[in-house]
Formats: structure tokens, sequence, C-alpha cells
């Protein structure tokens, strides 16, 4: 079976909504950490910046697997 080369725009806003939403999910831990976090606000940046390069990696890893050489998924 050949892989898919065009996409629908149902799929199309189905992956945005993905990424939106754990786009989203994120803000909101960092701002209610932020907020919660009145004591040690290093140690908080700390985790942070540690979390963000592993949360921003596996997001392109999932943009690189929405649209790279699919063959019926999602359909």
């Amino acid at each position: 079976m050949l892989c898919m080369n065009n996409y629908t725009q149902e799929y199309i806003d189905k992956c945005r909504l993905r990424v939106n939403t754990q786009l989203s999910t994120y803000k909101n831990w960092v701002a209610t950490a932020r907020k919660q976090s009145k004591t040690n606000e290093k140690l908080l940046d700390s985790a942070i910046e540690a979390f963000e390069p592993v949360f921003f990696n596996n997001m392109a890893l999932l943009l690189d697997s929405l649209f790279v050489h699919q063959a019926g998924l999602w359909n």
C-alpha cells in the first residue's frame, strides 16, 4: 500500500487539536506551578528547564509521526 501524501482537512484539524491540547496543558501546568511555588522559585525554574527539552522533543516526534508516510492511520 502506498503511503499518504494528501491529508484531509478533518485529519489536519484533529492533529492541530491534539498538538494544541498538549501545548495548553503544558502552559497551564507551568502557570499553576508558578502560582503555587512561592518559596523556591529557583528550584521550580530548574525543574521546568529540565522538563522543557524532553517535552518539546516529544512534540517534534509527535508532529513527525502525524505527517510522515502515513498508511491510512487516523482516518
